[in-house]
């Protein structure tokens, strides 16, 4: 899930809570962000000079960080090795799939983010490092898209429709059955940034089939049955996943659901509808403004 963008001094580097910096246990020697290489369907053109171009796709690669130890005995060299192993192992969510965490980092006064998993992780120990107190660790960070983030998570929230008023024609006969409809809860929301970028949908229930779809890309995300009052459905678009209370329901998405939609920059509308006579589900999305720069 989309995490807030943590508070970092200057040059300093977080993962999942653990910090990198002047005042850790290890300081960054050298950090790049990764990159991108492009995975292309180019073909050469068969009775021409020249290609075909086909489809491309970006693949991030991972970030790379070169670490110094700060401390001054090996007895702490070696046990700030084992905590930042600990960290950098991210045992509590490794294994479910589609989880993932953040990597942020502070760069001339602006704190960017990246989404993945950490992976490689090499302590440096040959020779006389260990004892010198100069341990190198070289650590790799596998983004899950290429896109980076920048500011704050940003949120907007729709509470359902209020039913249209029940009535009935006369003459009549009982017993009589109420049956609300209503039509769906629109809103507005504006993303900056300079792509296209993934979203979370929270749903609260209580409520049936509940629907959340957008004007503006025409994508549409909607699950059958029911969300009780007490259960959250979660739709992450960046880790393709329909939850509900850390359970997929990826099998009640409808056909038309789209789990890769992303939030065009720019101002738009979405709409909220299902089935409440509560009146009291809601439907937040929550998305971050993204750009492939540095």
């Amino acid at each position: 899930m989309l995490s807030a963008t943590p508070d970092l001094r200057p040059f300093e580097i977080e993962m999942n809570g653990y910090r990198i910096g002047e005042w850790s246990p290890f300081f960054a020697q050298d950090f790049e962000p990764g990159g991108v290489e492009w995975r292309v369907q180019d073909q050469e053109a068969p009775d021409r000079d020249g290609v075909m171009f086909g489809r491309d796709y970006a693949n991030p690669n991972p970030a790379v960080l070169s670490l110094v130890s700060m401390a001054d005995t090996t007895r702490q060299v070696r046990e700030d090795l084992r905590e930042l192993a600990a960290a950098w192992r991210w045992t509590e969510r490794r294994d479910t799939p589609g989880d993932y965490t953040y990597l942020a980092w502070e760069s001339a006064g602006e704190v960017s983010v990246m989404y993945g998993r950490p992976r490689k992780f090499v302590p440096e120990i040959s020779g006389g490092a260990l004892h010198q107190g100069g341990v190198v660790a070289a650590l790799e960070f596998q983004p899950l898209s290429p896109l980076i983030f920048t500011g704050r998570v940003e949120s907007h929230s729709l509470l359902i429709r209020p039913l249209d008023p029940p009535g009935l024609l006369f003459p009549a006969e009982s017993p009589f059955l109420f049956q609300g409809g209503g039509q769906p809860r629109q809103g507005q929301l504006t993303v900056s940034g300079y792509e296209p970028t993934p979203f979370e949908v929270h749903i609260k229930g209580p409520i049936s089939d509940p629907k959340v779809w957008s004007t503006v890309g025409g994508w549409e995300i909607q699950v059958t049955g029911h969300i009780a009052y007490d259960q959250t459905l979660v739709v992450d678009t960046m880790a393709n996943t329909a939850r509900v209370g850390g359970s997929s329901v990826a099998h009640r998405l409808t056909r038309r659901s789209d789990l890769n939609a992303k939030l065009k920059p720019g101002t738009q509308e979405f709409l909220f509808s299902g089935r409440d006579e509560t009146q009291t589900a809601t439907a937040t999305i929550r998305w971050m403004n993204a750009h492939t720069g540095y």
